[in-house]
């Protein structure tokens, strides 16, 4: 019994069309499910929410198709809150853990998408690992997940590009590193602010490789190699994976053959030299596609892939994962490509705040570039080391080394998807590492004391069923038997932190629970009942934050 089968059993057995609410309490003296129907009904028939919610008690509480799966329903501070008996709480528990079947329905989500020719900056830690959760929680919760990093191969900033390496490397091509790469457009991009010429040899170079000139070609395709086989690297550190690298050079011809069309069909029209779409009718600044050169944007990139991943894909879905500054490009582009009838889909920009130091500024080297993401890692990484060796201090350096990259990676994911993805975050290196606070490694402190629980007591199978529990133990379980419904809350509202809070505040209550209950301890049968307990605890949490793309440990 979930929230939607509840509201769907109360307006069954009301036969009433009244829209109300059914959701998780956030403290568990609340019940397992609480509803605001006696407030919704006393308004409607004026009367008192009291009143009507005793005489609905009453009635659900003699009815079968209530009472097989209540213990008990009252009535507090306005709500109907439900208690699931001992027997569905715990079918509840373990049907969380089965992965729902595959369905039909294909979701493409579309993250990380670096700008090739620089390595990975910290810039692009958000929308790697927020992408990547939800791709997580969606496959989990069965739909066809098609993970997508659109790189940007494309246009004036590999023009740029392709110039700085003609004009100022003294290395040759297959000598040249992607840091050399990132130093040779710096220079550029400084060199032009005075040099006006600089940027119409950008210009002609990215037409030069949009045309296929056979040098700029070889260039190009060098500079996608050495990029490419820094982010993979990158990405295999942080547990990240993707099914597509289909950057924008992949979409030219479609792009092409798309504007052709829309300006033939009137779809597009030309203003002071540009070709765009007018989208006044939803309030809209006008979406350019062309430039008055004859030169693709970025919006002609991006409304052909739409039309390519139609063709491909049939989603139903599109996620978006990008910073909150791109809202209003990204509504011109949906809108557009709505009004343009290109998908059937839904597209939904998945927005989130920055990444911020402990002084509340975007994080930046001494010189005011943007931090490499991989020396945000190593530096989190050796932290972690520190925190290991620390509390294992004859622990090899090796194996320690191990440790930390999981503790270290997985308190950097931890930091942000543990909080609301709308706000800013602040990168806090002593809360990374807290054991208490909310953080990764709590998390991953309370899976390694409960497993080590079970090694200890050689645990084996699980119940079958838990009966005449305490009420210590009831607790988890009902805690336990919500791991599913936060999993489809969490997918509903593209939210990842919704998952972490509920494992934290899973952990917290693991954690006195354990205070509280010598479970090696008990006698044989209360023994065995809270050792399946602990083994479902163990799964969900390590569930749980795989989810969130974090490891779990058997020691810390």
């Amino acid at each position: 019994m979930n929230s939607s089968e509840l509201k769907l059993k109360l307006k069954n057995f009301l036969k009433i069309k009244e829209d109300f609410e059914v959701f998780i309490p956030s403290q568990l003296e609340f019940g397992d499910l609480s509803t605001n129907l006696a407030f919704v009904l006393a308004q409607k028939q004026h009367s008192s929410p009291f009143t009507i919610a005793q005489d609905l008690t009453s009635e659900l509480m003699t009815n079968k198709n209530f009472s097989q799966f209540f213990e008990k329903i009252e009535f507090k501070n306005g709500y109907l809150n439900f208690f699931i008996n001992e027997k569905f709480l715990f079918e509840k528990t373990k049907k969380s853990l089965v992965k729902n079947k595959k369905l039909s329905k294909t979701v493409i989500v579309d993250f990380s998408s670096p700008n090739i020719g620089k390595p990975l900056s910290i810039a692009h830690l958000r929308s790697t690992i927020i992408g990547d959760s939800l791709s997580r929680i969606y496959d989990y919760l069965g739909f066809k997940v098609i993970r997508d990093n659109h790189l940007g191969d494309w246009g004036l900033q590999i023009g740029k590009l392709i110039a700085a390496f003609k004009i100022y490397s003294k290395k040759k091509l297959n000598q040249i590193t992607l840091q050399d790469l990132y130093e040779l457009y710096v220079k550029f991009n400084d060199q032009e602010k005075n040099d006006p010429s600089l940027t119409q040899l950008a210009k002609l170079e990215t037409k030069k490789l949009q045309n296929n000139d056979k040098e700029n070609l070889k260039i190009w395709k060098v500079f996608y190699q050495k990029t490419l086989t820094h982010y993979k690297k990158i990405y295999n550190i942080l547990n990240v994976n993707f099914d597509y690298f289909y950057g924008e050079s992949h979409y030219q011809k479609i792009a092409q053959k798309l504007i052709a069309d829309l300006e033939k069909r009137k779809k597009a029209i030309k203003s002071e030299g540009a070709l765009i779409i007018p989208l006044e009718e939803y309030n809209l600044p006008p979406l350019i596609i062309q430039k008055s050169d004859g030169s693709l944007l970025y919006a002609s990139n991006d409304l052909a892939t739409i039309v390519f991943r139609e063709k491909k894909f049939k989603p139903f879905k599109i996620l978006y994962v990008i910073a909150s500054e791109q809202a209003l490009y990204l509504e011109q582009l949906f809108k557009a490509a709505f009004k343009l009838k290109l998908t059937k889909s839904e597209l939904l920009h998945i927005k989130f705040g920055m990444l911020l130091g402990e002084n509340k500024k975007k994080l930046s080297t001494r010189g005011g570039k943007i931090v490499d993401l991989e020396e945000v890692m190593d530096l989190t990484i050796n932290k972690a080391l520190t925190f290991v060796l620390k509390k294992n201090p004859k622990m090899s350096k090796k194996q320690a080394l191990k440790i930390a990259q999981v503790i270290g990676i997985g308190a950097l994911k931890y930091n942000d998807l543990s909080q609301n993805k709308l706000n800013d975050i602040i990168l806090n290196w002593d809360k990374l590492l807290s054991l208490n606070s909310n953080s990764s490694i709590y998390l991953q402190y309370t899976y390694s004391r409960f497993f080590n629980i079970l090694k200890k007591a050689q645990f084996k199978k699980p119940a079958n069923a838990l009966k005449n529990l305490e009420e210590e133990d009831l607790m988890i379980l009902r805690k336990l038997s919500q791991f599913k419904e936060v999993i489809q809350n969490s997918q509903e509202e593209n939210s990842p932190n919704l998952i972490a809070n509920y494992l934290y505040s899973l952990s917290v209550l693991a954690n006195n629970y354990y205070e509280k209950t010598n479970i090696l301890k008990s006698e044989v049968k209360l023994k065995n009942q809270r050792l399946t307990l602990v083994y479902y605890l163990t799964l969900i949490i390590e569930t749980g934050l795989d989810l969130l793309g974090i490891n779990v440990l058997p020691k810390i």
